[in-house]
């Protein structure tokens, strides 16, 4: 138990078992020296108390739980029928029967338990010590057996015979197999266990996508590595065994390697240290390099682990380029653009920052970007951003009007694309101001009026004109005259 306390539950029953056997024996064994109830009740239910918890530990080790209840009112009639058969009517031959009847109930459920209740894998390793709570079972018949064909041994129990002796020394024999049993499931249980670990880590060991390596902490003698190792080092496995890391040239620097045992050696292991390597071909990746020591038949060596991340340090670095460039087409856009992400503003440009009366980004970090919006049209645009939101579509590009920090009014052309920010949702506004084109609309609106009215004027004089002249030519044929027009 003091062994395998952490690593099986049960056997903690099993040691209790046995100290009130040896309890309950020597109680009864000082029959006639201390008082009955001590020896006679207190024994016996120690020793079946015993029994019962050692079946409690067998169903635990075994994961096979159940209800104790039935065993716990066993108990209890047991010291009540024993304190009855003690004091108020003596019988030893009905007592021996009555202990003889709880042990074999308590045996039975044993027998089963190691028997048929456990899957069949594991009868292999139970099936001893079965066999010894059966040879409890029929030395439990025999002593039941005999109360009815036996004469009556009266109630001198230090005096009951030579059949009683050899049941007790039988008892005895059958308690130290007992002992052994239990000693010999453990022991095979954790050869199994052992087994199936080794067969677990073995796979794993050389399933696993990272590069896994046994090498001796002191010197670095590669003794081991997995499928992946070699895949990804470009090495046979032949190749490395027995050699040294630092001679294989698989650290960038030398002093690698020493860096990474003095952090092995000031907190126990080390975890996501990123390093570059070098491959057969001499090719440099680059990984997130783990490791932790073990003990290895006596040999204190260390387990290192490498996850290549050479193609994703490339993405990373082709990212980090993509985004600078973006970054830097959108700080020269003429457009304010700004980032809003539950209805605030975590982003603005340079133009937005002058477009916007501000003076600096933080002054609009923050703000509300409903409050940029003139308050006709907030409604409108709180209606499409929620849509935008729920939908996921972009917004199309209306004109509306904008309020700058300094209180005036500008007029502009916006749309808003749902875009992933810092990890997130967010949506990204793209603002035009358009109040210098609709001022100069607007004048040519104007003049275009202007000059519409001006020209009705002229046409309307140019046919007043010719009104008059017609007039003229009338009254200059009245008087005989000849027409001047």
């Amino acid at each position: 138990w003091w062994q395998n306390r952490g690593r099986y539950s049960g056997p903690g029953f099993w040691s209790v078992n046995l100290s009130l056997q040896v309890a309950g024996l020597i109680l009864i064994a000082l029959r006639g020296m201390i008082p009955d109830w001590i020896s006679i009740v207190l024994g016996n239910s120690l020793v079946l108390t015993g029994l019962v918890l050692n079946y409690i530990g067998l169903e635990r080790f075994l994961g096979k739980p159940g209800t104790q209840v039935p065993n716990y009112v066993l108990l209890l009639a047991f010291a009540l029928a024993l304190a009855l058969l003690t004091y108020v009517r003596p019988d030893f031959d009905l007592r021996s029967l009555v202990v003889a009847t709880a042990m074999l109930v308590v045996s039975v459920q044993s027998v089963w338990l190691l028997w048929v209740r456990v899957e069949a894998g594991q009868r292999r390793l139970t099936f001893l010590t079965g066999l010894v709570f059966f040879a409890f079972c029929l030395l439990n018949l025999t002593r039941m057996a005999a109360y009815f064909v036996a004469p009556p041994a009266g109630n001198n129990y230090m005096n009951a015979g030579v059949f009683h002796a050899l049941l007790l020394i039988g008892y005895q024999l059958l308690i130290m197999a007992l002992a052994y049993g239990l000693v010999l499931m453990v022991n095979r249980r954790l050869i199994v266990d052992l087994s199936a670990n080794q067969e677990k880590f073995v796979k794993a060991f050389h399933a696993a996508p990272y590069a896994m390596v046994f090498s001796d902490l002191s010197d670095g003698t590669i003794f081991d590595s997995n499928e992946a190792f070699n895949r990804i080092t470009g090495y046979e496995r032949v190749e490395v065994i027995g050699k040294k890391t630092v001679d294989l040239h698989l650290w960038e620097h030398d002093e690698d390697r020493s860096a990474i045992i003095n952090r092995l050696a000031k907190d126990g292991s080390v975890q996501g240290y990123e390093m570059r390597y070098r491959k057969k071909s001499g090719e440099l990746g680059v990984g997130d390099f783990y490791a932790e020591t073990v003990s290895i038949e006596g040999r204190l060596s260390m387990l290192s682990c490498l996850a290549d991340i050479s193609l994703r340090k490339q993405a990373e670095l082709a990212l980090q380029e993509s985004e600078a460039r973006y970054r830097a087409l959108v700080d020269r856009s003429p457009e304010a653009i700004g980032v809003h992400r539950h209805g605030k503003l975590i982003y603005v440009n340079p133009a937005a920052v002058r477009m916007f009366a501000a003076k600096s980004a933080q002054e609009l970090m923050d703000k509300p970007v409903l409050e940029l919006i003139h308050t006709d049209y907030r409604a409108m645009a709180l209606a499409r951003i929620q849509s935008q939101i729920e939908t996921g579509v972009d917004a199309p590009m209306v004109e509306e009007k904008f309020i700058r920090l300094d209180g005036t009014v500008m007029d502009g052309e916006t749309q808003g694309t749902t875009i992933n920010y810092d990890g997130a949702a967010a949506i990204l506004v793209a603002v035009r101001d358009n109040t210098e084109r609709n001022r100069a609309l607007d004048e040519m609106r104007r003049y275009s009026a202007e000059l519409e009215r001006f020209n009705r004027i002229m046409v309307g004089r140019e046919l007043d004109m010719i009104a008059l002249k017609q007039q003229v030519n009338a009254l200059s044929n009245q008087l005989g005259q000849p027409a001047p027009f």
